[in-house]
């Protein structure tokens, strides 16, 4: 009979019997898995980041509701940038509560090198 692994913060840290639940031991995620695989062997740190290179060069998402007159059209990466095309005035934040400023000078599209360790955009 297959055992089931455990996961913590997706580090295996056991195996069990699907025959049975111990519900104390149990942790709910509640989130968004973004390219899940399953693999049946465990995969080489190359291959593993062949996966992470190769990822997805655009965000689809849909243009939302509300705020002011700007909007975001599009984010993709093009020659290792964030391009990002967009209506009225482009703004950043190195938080995503903000405060928003600004960003000099942009004009869509806007590219932008992903040296930050984190960056927010908005347009309005």
């Amino acid at each position: 009979r297959n055992e089931e692994a455990v996961l913590a913060d997706f580090i295996a840290s056991g195996t069990f019997s699907p025959d049975f639940w111990a519900t104390g031991d149990l942790m709910a995620y509640d989130g968004w898995l973004d390219e899940a695989a399953l693999y049946n062997k465990v995969l080489s740190a190359e291959r593993i980041k062949a996966h992470f290179e190769a990822g997805n060069t655009e965000v689809a998402f849909t243009p939302g509701n509300g705020g002011d007159a700007g909007q975001v059209n599009s984010i993709v990466i093009a020659d290792g940038n964030v391009v990002i095309e967009f209506e009225g005035i482009l703004k950043s934040s190195p938080t995503v509560t903000g405060p928003f400023a600004p960003v000099a000078g942009a004009v869509s599209p806007y590219s932008v090198a992903p040296d930050q360790s984190a960056q927010f955009y908005l347009a309005e």
